[in-house]
């Protein structure tokens, strides 16, 4: 378990890795104001879902894998879950919200578990 400079650290990464879309290990302005404009207010939740998925498929292969899941329940609990207490979270959401059982939550899958989760009503 980290801690949370641990977690910050993480989101942050992530969040530049995110804005940095050729991954080129720099943010152009382009990169940035793209960026910027996918947070905007006045997206509509299906666009602002599709950022989040976009998010957490950190190695960017158009799916949202078991360990992507572990590592944005463990971002999003602060970190204060234990490798088991995360493990059986990460199974229960797989289990069912992975309809197709293929391992993965394809966006159809991801917004079911946002929707199921109420936040898609928050964003």
């Amino acid at each position: 378990m980290g801690n949370s400079h641990s977690t910050r650290a993480s989101y942050v990464k992530g969040l530049f890795n995110y804005i940095d879309k050729d991954g080129d290990g720099s943010v152009s302005c382009k990169e940035l104001c793209e960026g910027i404009e996918s947070f905007r207010a006045s997206n509509t939740p299906s666009s602002k879902l599709r950022v989040l998925y976009n998010y957490y498929d950190s190695d960017h292969d158009g799916m949202i894998s078991q360990s992507e899941v572990a590592d944005a329940m463990r971002v999003a609990s602060g970190e204060d879950l234990s490798n088991s207490q995360l493990e059986k979270l990460v199974h229960s959401i797989m289990e069912t919200f992975d309809v197709d059982k293929d391992g993965f939550l394809n966006f159809k899958e991801f917004c079911c578990l946002m929707r199921n989760a109420g936040l898609q009503y928050n964003l």
